[in-house]
């Protein structure tokens, strides 16, 4: 990539930055006057805002939360802690929420056999 180029991109990329910044410290201007006012697109503008996603992931082991009764001694301070002998399958669980608000389908992965 040329130098001239790649310091046109890196301008670009800055000032699309800046208006991000600017549209989170005051979400009443429209996207049209800061993409007016910072010299982009506003459809790069309204896709790069809308388009800020938090992934969470987390696993668990299947059968093995419950609601169980477990004796213990009376000087043990905490939780009884159970475990469930043999193998244990674990599921992993996807979700995803948009920075505008809307969030995508949950993934549920579970384990599968190869063929």
């Amino acid at each position: 990539m040329p130098r001239q180029q790649s310091a046109q991109s890196t301008s670009r990329e800055s000032r699309i930055s800046l208006a991000i910044a600017s549209y989170h410290n005051n979400k009443k201007q429209p996207i049209r006057a800061l993409a007016k006012a910072y010299d982009v697109l506003k459809s790069t503008l309204y896709t790069r805002i809308h388009d800020i996603y938090n992934f969470n992931e987390t696993g668990f082991a299947m059968g093995v939360a419950g609601t169980l009764k477990v004796v213990i001694s009376s000087e043990r301070v905490g939780w009884a802690v159970v475990v469930q002998p043999g193998n244990r399958e674990w599921v992993i669980v996807i979700e995803c929420v948009n920075a505008s608000g809307w969030s995508l389908l949950l993934f549920v992965i579970l384990s599968g056999k190869v063929y």
